[in-house]
């Protein structure tokens, strides 16, 4: 609450205006907080995934977490990969994905298709295309 106005004050709001220790503590108090309600509520296998934004945490079951391609937090939006975190990659794994980021590690990829044999260039627009 704003100790102006009375209003309730959100959590990103709040951690800009903490000290890190105050933080911790906030923290601290809502992660019990919510334990405690997803014990009361028999949720007890529930995952916690923190937002890479606002770092306020977020809860799925395990089950959906090991399925889940996309996290959106419902604090701030915003939305990413909750097993890399990185942006959103679907359809590619995070190993794929990471290996597209890092041009020189497909450059070797290619290089190892083309001697040995899987790929080969187009001779009329030089495209990298399969063998077959």
């Amino acid at each position: 609450m704003c100790g102006e106005c009375q209003q309730p004050v959100g959590y990103t709001a709040a951690k800009r205006h903490l000290s890190p220790e105050s933080n911790n503590k906030l923290e601290q108090l809502l992660l019990k907080r919510m334990e405690k309600e997803l014990r009361e509520e028999g949720k007890s296998d529930e995952q916690v995934i923190n937002c890479t934004r606002c770092d306020y945490p977020g809860f799925v079951s395990r089950e959906e977490f090991m399925q889940m391609k996309i996290f959106k937090c419902q604090t701030c939006e915003h939305e990413y990969c909750p097993h890399c975190y990185e942006k959103p990659h679907p359809p590619m794994s995070c190993q794929e994905y990471k290996m597209s980021l890092n041009g020189s590690m497909n450059d070797q990829v290619l290089g190892q298709m083309v001697a040995n044999g899987e790929l080969k260039k187009c001779p009329h627009c030089n495209s990298f295309v399969f063998r077959t």
